[in-house]
């Protein structure tokens, strides 16, 4: 079974420094592999870019959804997702969107028994 909250965010650092939810380009890569095997569908609703290509901090505002061959939606989210790249290339990534719609869906998933 697959559980989607588990690559949601690296493991949990208290403090008050900022960390980034994904680390490195196999977490980032793992992270987007995930929408497309779970065939998530997004609609981006705004994006907002600053910075010079060597620190360049993107933004974007998303709604995603997953609907099921019967037409059913079986998981809605909106999110946020903040990345910052080098020479266009993505080296952080956070993510911030409803966790408790993360949870539902995850409690779902496992009352599936063919997912």
């Amino acid at each position: 079974m697959y559980k989607v909250s588990d690559p949601m965010a690296g493991p949990p650092q208290l403090g008050r420094h900022p960390t980034e939810s994904h680390r490195g380009r196999a977490e980032i890569q793992a992270f987007m592999q995930r929408f497309v095997d779970m065939k998530i569908e997004m609609v981006v609703e705004d994006v907002l870019v600053n910075g010079p290509p060597w620190n360049l901090r993107i933004a974007a505002r998303v709604h995603h959804w997953i609907v099921i061959p019967n037409g059913e939606d079986i998981y809605t989210n909106r999110a946020v997702l903040f990345a910052t790249s080098r020479w266009g290339r993505i080296v952080e990534q956070e993510d911030y969107e409803d966790t408790t719609r993360v949870a539902d869906f995850d409690d779902y998933l496992s009352r599936q028994p063919d997912v």
